[in-house]
């Protein structure tokens, strides 16, 4: 569905339900005390996916955008949040620069365990860890000095935040690239 709340305002949505066969998702397997790994896993679930966008070009400086995702599952997926999303200002100075400054969140997880048996692997559903929500300020400015010469800075996670994003392994924190494009 996609409506047209008024100029330069738009919201869209969909809901989705059915069967998904072979869902991937990961499994730590662990080995010894020192070494674990990730396994692939592939699963039928049954899925509902609900998601909701919003657009305002409120004028020709200041724009808004929300996006957000609900998913239900109907056993546990290793690793699959149940919502995500992001909300954004996007600021268009004089066609030189752009500003984009989101926050995005990524909901709770569930870290699943196995057992390699050799052949195969166990999975315990009862040997389960929950991995923390994730809420991350972004923002991006891009630069256009000619029509051939630009430039661009993003910064992630600007808060530094180290939450695990897999079991035993956190994110790796604030990051930032800057670059520079030239076309001929």
């Amino acid at each position: 569905m996609t409506n047209v709340l008024g100029k330069d305002e738009y919201f869209s949505g969909t809901v989705t339900y059915g069967k998904v066969k072979d869902m991937q998702s990961f499994v730590l397997l662990s080995y010894s005390t020192f070494f674990d790994r990730f396994a692939s896993h592939y699963q039928d679930v049954w899925r509902l996916h609900a998601n909701a966008n919003y657009d305002w070009k409120i004028n020709d400086l200041v724009s808004v955008y929300a996006s957000t995702s609900y998913f239900y599952y109907d056993t546990i997926v290793s690793h699959k949040e149940n919502i995500n999303g992001e909300l954004g200002v996007y600021l268009n100075l004089a066609e030189k620069i752009k500003i984009n400054t989101s926050v995005s969140y990524l909901g709770k997880r569930k870290s699943v365990r196995g057992e390699d048996n050799g052949t195969d692997f166990i999975i315990d559903y009862n040997d389960v860890l929950d991995l923390d929500p994730q809420l991350h300020a972004n923002i991006s400015i891009d630069y256009k000095y000619t029509k051939s010469i630009s430039a661009y800075l993003r910064v992630k996670n600007i808060f530094d935040s180290k939450r695990y994003m897999w079991e035993g392994y956190q994110e790796i924190g604030r990051n930032a690239w800057f670059g520079l494009s030239y076309s001929f």
